[in-house]
């Protein structure tokens, strides 16, 4: 199950009904606080089952250190007596309930995981939603929904000029954009195609940036914090928010394929080692070949 995935529709019309939001950036704020908040509780609890996948093998290897110490046999006898056999199959059945824990510990991890996806598709709706505000609203309307000073009430968009361009902030309106602002918004890589496609992709920001963008991004949007007149550009809010926002999406997409890499690891190293501990403890113990050739041995 791909946590990125959902239906078309769905997604459509939580974007649309999600840009009408981001006008009050105090609620965007809010909502993006309230996600990254949720990734760090799943990070918490992936956290605790890792280490508890690490408890259950080391215990498993301890007991069986053990087991073979306690174990004192004639290795020239692998027939079992009633005795040995019962102990066998407690054996057997120790190691059953211990390769049971690792699976559901593995299968809780997989939910965490796939938690962190479906946290990070919302949080991407989001994005997506600041990103239409921004970059796609007619020329902007301002948030309380009266058009900017100098723009006429129809709210009509010059012609080629869809996404909104730090050309297109400085020079629309009369307005004069700080450089930082106009600075921000030329840094944006997301092109309509990747808006497209990002419902269905696992990454989306940290495919268009490198690590290096990103913190540029970050400081850019500390000095607009900084800065002691607020900008005259009614969005200047929502694009800090919307950048700082892509820089957290880049993080979280790391993060997820970090953790992605993690879960399989253990699912495939870990649980197949287990697996077959289980085998060579069987064989070392009570040898069913030995235990063969010991009784065709009898028959000469």
């Amino acid at each position: 199950m791909d946590p990125y995935l959902g239906t078309p529709l769905k997604f459509t019309e939580g974007i649309k009904n999600g840009v009408i939001e981001m006008g009050n950036p105090n609620m965007a704020a809010s909502e993006i606080k309230k996600h990254i908040m949720r990734h760090l509780e799943l990070d918490k609890k992936f956290y605790q089952l890792f280490l508890r996948v690490l408890e259950i093998s080391e215990n498993l290897r301890n007991n069986l250190k053990a087991t073979f110490k306690e174990v004192k046999k004639d290795v020239t006898d692998y027939l079992l007596n009633d005795e040995q056999f019962l102990k066998k199959k407690k054996d057997e059945n120790w190691l059953k309930e211990k390769l049971c824990a690792v699976e559901e510990v593995i299968r809780e991890l997989s939910t965490v995981v796939l938690h962190v996806g479906q946290n990070c598709k919302s949080l991407r709706e989001l994005f997506l939603c600041l990103y239409m505000y921004v970059y796609e609203s007619p020329s902007g309307e301002s948030p309380s929904g009266e058009p900017p000073p100098g723009e006429s009430p129809s709210g009509e968009v010059p012609v080629g000029g869809s996404p909104l361009s730090a050309h297109a902030v400085s020079c629309s309106s009369g307005m004069t954009e700080p450089p930082t602002v106009a600075s921000l918004l030329s840094q944006n890589k997301i092109s309509e195609h990747e808006f497209e496609v990002a419902r269905t992709k696992g990454t989306f920001v940290s495919d268009c940036y490198t690590i290096g963008e990103i913190n540029k991004m970050v400081r850019r949007c500390l000095m607009l914090c900084s800065q002691p007149t607020v900008s005259s550009h009614h969005l200047t809010k929502q694009i800090k928010s919307f950048f700082l926002l892509t820089a957290v999406m880049f993080h979280m997409e790391k993060d997820i394929q970090v953790r992605i890499k993690i879960c399989n690891l253990i699912s495939s190293e870990i649980h197949m080692n287990m697996l077959n501990i289980k085998k060579c403890t069987m064989i070392l113990m009570h040898n069913p070949y030995l235990n063969k050739i010991k009784r065709l041995s009898n028959m000469f």
